[in-house]
């Protein structure tokens, strides 16, 4: 059984990893979305707040922390990356 649960929380840690690469692709690939919230965009010299920066930040951790902490709890591995 053991054997079983590390093998299920691995995949899961992998599948938890892989929604924060999507994730982290879409929010670097999709930065200009953010032009069409607001027409100050377009103005010269305008970058975006820091507090944007870490909530996207945010978003993209956290998937995969949800998955390091179930393997870490039934299996203790502490190892924050699956691979």
């Amino acid at each position: 059984m053991s054997d079983f649960l590390k093998r299920l929380t691995g995949v899961f840690h992998w599948i938890c990893f892989l929604i924060s690469v999507f994730i982290a692709f879409f929010a670097v690939s999709m930065d200009c979305c953010y032009c069409f919230r607001s027409s100050t965009c377009y103005v010269e010299g305008y970058t975006k707040p820091i507090a944007e920066y870490l909530l996207t930040l945010q978003l993209i951790l956290i998937p995969n922390v949800i998955g390091w902490l179930v393997k870490y709890i039934f299996t203790g591995n502490g190892k924050f990356l699956p691979f």
